[in-house]
């Protein structure tokens, strides 16, 4: 390709071209992908979930998701959530960012931001989300309010944390 943005005849000729392109796109997003059907069979899978959740692509396609990569005591809001979802179209925790958490393969709980959203398309409804691994950032925010709440030279709590203790 000699970097010209001119599309090519085909692209003229192709109603969608974007689905050749899709999962290319997906694995070079930086957030983990996970696409599932109505009920609840993973559909789609990028590079960034590999890592995230630890099973590659071909593990993942075809697997149940809530027993692959979610904690128990989530399942039953997450099967109310999607019915919910397919009556109206609209869901609690649906389409913004929520701090969750996800088992890795190894059995290893871990906190994560998720967004979600659904679509119908032919009468079938297909859910898609991004995720991201914020355990460093879980980390960094307790040190943080450590040292916000205790004296580094002495290790005793700060005179403003008991005002703090007190009011929340």
């Amino acid at each position: 390709r000699n970097g010209s943005a001119a599309p090519s005849a085909k692209a003229h000729d192709d109603p969608d071209p974007m689905p050749d392109h899709s999962q290319m796109i997906l694995d070079n997003a930086g957030d983990a992908y996970v696409a599932i059907d109505a009920d609840g069979i993973i559909i789609g899978w990028n590079r960034a979930a590999e890592r995230v959740y630890g099973y590659s692509r071909d593990e993942a396609l075809g697997a149940f998701m809530p027993d692959l990569i979610m904690p128990s005591e989530y399942r039953h809001d997450h099967d109310v959530g999607i019915e919910r979802y397919k009556l109206t179209g609209r869901g609690v925790v649906a389409e913004r960012f929520v701090e969750l958490e996800a088992i890795r393969k190894g059995g290893e709980r871990f906190p994560i931001e998720m967004a979600f959203w659904g679509i119908e398309h032919d009468g079938q409804w297909q859910f898609h989300s991004f995720a991201r691994d914020i355990t460093e950032r879980k980390v960094r925010e307790a040190e943080l309010d450590h040292r916000a709440r205790y004296d580094e030279a002495t290790g005793l709590k700060n005179r403003a944390a008991p005002v703090e203790s007190r009011t929340q």
